[in-house]
């Protein structure tokens, strides 16, 4: 049998939805090695960190996040842009709902769930648990931890565009809703690479 390792996810919960957010437990699940997949941190990063600071943000400490970044957060400029394009009306200023997600002070950890559904698995949504995908009552993927599959711009986008009353869940996305590639069961678990037009196991053709 393989070797399994605990992989370590964010547990937030959310009531009525993403009605009122908080962190609640960090959830061990037993995943092989192959699956241990980072934090939300770098999808934080790519939805709600302005350009100016996107690559300061990749070099800080995490520890230095709620100093230097919750601004981004809690006035995201995405919002901004969005209601500047579309002329929506997504609250721009005072997510405190989003910086309690993206930006938490404190994580815990919870090793009493089950392992999360993975993609290709039945129940498994690209969604998270905005698409009823959850464990033990916590999201089965992003922002509790990142699973390849997990649509994490979308979920992102949608917590935007949902908050901070969440009274109505407001799905965003950026049109993209797969990889091209379907994911593996086994290592290396990511999607098979594209060879491109010429790869050197090709044969050689001599003129």
């Amino acid at each position: 049998t393989r070797r399994q390792l605990p992989v370590v996810f964010l547990t937030h919960t959310w009531s009525s939805g993403f009605a009122e957010a908080k962190l609640q437990a960090v959830d061990a699940s037993f995943m092989p090695l192959g699956l241990l997949l980072h934090f939300a941190r770098h999808d934080a990063n790519e939805v709600l960190v302005a350009l100016r600071d996107k690559d300061n943000y990749n070099r800080a400490l995490p520890t230095t996040d709620s100093a230097r970044f919750r601004t981004y957060a809690e006035n995201p400029e995405i919002a901004t842009l969005v209601n500047t394009l579309y002329h929506t009306t997504f609250v721009t200023t005072g997510r405190t709902d989003l910086s309690a997600v993206f930006i938490p002070d404190v994580l815990r950890v919870n090793t009493a769930t089950a392992p999360v559904k993975l993609a290709g698995d039945s129940g498994f949504s690209r969604l998270s648990f905005i698409g009823g995908d959850t464990t033990g009552g916590a999201a089965g993927g992003w922002p509790n931890g990142r699973r390849l599959g997990d649509d994490v711009v979308d979920i992102a986008l949608t917590a935007v565009a949902s908050g901070p009353a969440y009274s109505t869940i407001t799905i965003v996305g950026d049109n993209v809703n797969g990889n091209d590639e379907p994911y593996n069961a086994v290592f290396p678990y990511s999607g098979t690479p594209h060879s491109g037009t010429k790869n050197r196991k090709d044969p050689v053709v001599l003129p």
